[in-house]
């Protein structure tokens, strides 16, 4: 049973406590993430995550590390477009020890003028890794190409010039203006007394929110093409076609779909590139669900000289999908990958733990076991069609490529009038 409390610091509080644990995984999530940032700050949400790892008035950051250690603890973090959450995961014996940890680092974390100048480095290091990962690359390029006027498209780690332009009254002042208890979610999941843990964290003082954290409604796709060259083995290929929000009512048919059409082994996708042609590795679908708005993506890698070849059968996949749409024994195997999927992730509290605290983040409320297994097994073959035509149905799609030679001549052949991106 999970039990949620608004505690009077602010705080929304969500317990779960899971009999067959011995494991406890305690989460912060916090309602800020490079959405909430402009062009000249993009990549302050990140930075000021990591220096919640580095030092406080009490211990140094390779103090507060030897600390998690002795107990066996792991303490993580990580920022989104949407949110940024730090959490602790330990034996339930060590429960106080985490909350504490969790507590210093949110109340009183110093942010040294020493520690920022050696962090600039570490996250400018974290920036090249990405650039040597090009699917990472194609991804955060193509929704700034897909949202150039707003911060939605903005990419989660920031630009180099932003990261060493940082300065520590900018990094306190974001600080201060976002972590507030009023816009945090606790999530608390495993061997717990949720009683024990509301006492704990009614405790926390209380920080007000100093002003509006609301962000301009996303403006619609922009639907272009735009083709990078990098010098890769292969040629990296992203679509994106119209999606639908987190709380849409068809997200469950739009998860199902996505089943279907590239999201696992059996799916016609990668059974017809992969299994059946060869041409390709790695492709696969993926529906982009955020708060207003999100967007159905396929993406695949193969050779440059594939690519014409890659295009004509998603296409023609694409094609067969929209006319004929999914057959009962598809629909029905998708289910029961999707029911699968749900129980292998709640045999972790830490799987139970986020997604708790999603359910708070985007409905305001748990959603139960029953009601979740209801609403797939009640997709239809109607609800399935629904999606097909939304995605599908208004023939509008935006492309882009990374790799060694330009593919705009291939894309301007299949996306013929399609305005090119600017960057």
């Amino acid at each position: 049973m999970v039990h949620r409390y608004s505690l009077k610091n602010g705080i929304t509080l969500i317990c779960e406590r899971v009999p067959q644990a011995e494991t406890v995984s305690i989460g912060l999530f916090q309602r800020v993430g490079s959405i909430h940032e402009n062009s000249s700050n993009n990549g302050i949400t990140h930075f000021t995550e990591h220096m919640l790892f580095k030092g406080t008035s009490a211990h140094s950051a390779r103090e507060l590390a030897r600390h998690m250690d002795s107990v066996g603890a792991v303490f993580n973090a990580y920022t989104s477009r949407e949110r940024t959450c730090f959490y602790g995961n330990a034996l339930s014996r060590h429960i106080p020890m985490v909350i504490d940890t969790l507590r210093e680092m949110y109340y009183d974390s110093i942010f040294s003028a020493k520690e920022i100048a050696r962090e600039k480095e570490v996250i400018l290091q974290e920036l090249l890794m990405c650039e040597d990962s090009p699917d990472e690359v194609i991804h955060d390029r193509f929704l700034a190409q897909l949202w150039p006027d707003h911060s939605i498209g903005f990419t989660v780690t920031g630009t180099e010039k932003n990261i060493r332009a940082m300065r520590r009254d900018s990094l306190i002042r974001f600080f201060k203006d976002h972590y507030v208890t009023d816009r945090l979610v606790v999530s608390v999941a495993g061997a717990i007394n949720p009683e024990e843990i509301q006492n704990a964290f009614a405790l926390w003082s209380e920080r007000k929110s100093p002003g509006d954290h609301s962000i301009p409604p996303v403006p619609p796709i922009a639907y272009t093409i735009r083709s990078q060259q990098k010098p890769l083995e292969q040629t990296h290929l992203l679509l994106a076609m119209p999606g639908i929000s987190k709380t849409h009512p068809r997200r469950y048919a739009m998860s199902l779909l996505n089943q279907i059409w590239g999201g696992s082994m059996s799916s016609r996708l990668f059974q017809r590139l992969r299994e059946d042609k060869g041409i390709c590795y790695s492709i696969y679908t993926f529906p982009a669900m955020m708060r207003e708005t999100g967007l159905f993506g396929i993406y695949c890698a193969s050779s440059h000289d594939n690519l014409e070849k890659v295009l004509r059968f998603i296409f023609r996949e694409n094609a067969l999908l929209l006319s004929k749409g999914v057959t009962p024994e598809e629909l029905a195997c998708a289910k029961e990958q999707l029911r699968s999927s749900w129980f292998f992730g709640r045999e972790s509290a830490e799987s139970r733990m986020n997604t708790n605290a999603s359910h708070e983040l985007i409905f305001g409320r748990d959603i139960p076991a029953r009601e979740i297994l209801a609403e797939i097994d009640k997709v239809g073959l109607d609800d399935t069609r629904a999606v097909i035509d939304h995605i599908l149905g208004g023939h509008i799609c935006a492309a882009r490529t990374l790799g060694p030679k330009s593919a705009l001549p291939v894309l301007e052949r299949f996306f013929p009038g399609s305005p090119h991106a600017k960057e």
